[in-house]
């Protein structure tokens, strides 16, 4: 799993990405939670009502992993997916959001 947070006046918001099975660079396909390689945005700007969004495998996302460099514990690569809030809303709605050109270089 990679993750970010934002936290500043205007947002508040997180980002995860989980890929099951990741063992060399290469593109990954960010499902349903179920399928073990998805994409998460938490959207706290109201703590009192946080939303959670979820790819979907009607609405999969993308992962390129550039760079894995297991001696030096680094991490890169970019990535884009819409995702569903879940559970939908109150009234039935299925909000949606989109995250495009998404960039990581991280140690782990």
């Amino acid at each position: 799993t990679i993750g970010g947070i934002r936290d500043d006046d205007e947002f508040n918001n997180s980002i995860d990405l989980t890929i099951a099975g990741l063992k060399q660079t290469g593109a990954y396909i960010l499902n349903e939670e179920a399928s073990g390689s998805y994409a998460e945005l938490a959207d706290y700007r109201d703590r009192n009502n946080a939303k959670f969004y979820f790819t979907t495998g009607a609405n999969p996302g993308r992962v390129t992993i550039t760079k894995l460099d297991t001696g030096n514990k680094i991490i890169s690569g970019t990535f884009s997916f819409r995702a569903q809030r879940e559970p939908a809303g109150q009234d039935g709605s299925t909000e949606t959001v989109e995250v495009t050109e998404g960039w990581f270089d991280v140690k782990f």
